[in-house]
């Protein structure tokens, strides 16, 4: 298996941590980038494909 080196930032540490502490899912990456459509910050987190339902539930009921 070809594994590649993956740099986090601190920014991403801090929002990964943040998720995690809210929704109790496992985080394993978290991809953040600019809308083209309004310049706003869009934030994508990757979970473990086991914890999907309590990212989910976090989402509607925080």
């Amino acid at each position: 298996m070809l594994r590649k080196h993956i740099r986090i930032d601190q920014k991403s540490m801090e929002l990964i941590s943040l998720f995690n502490n809210i929704s109790g899912a496992i985080i394993k990456d978290c991809l953040i980038f600019r809308s083209p459509e309004n310049n706003s910050e869009v934030v994508i987190f990757l979970v473990k494909k086991e914890d999907v339902g309590k990212a989910i539930k976090s989402l509607y009921f925080s």
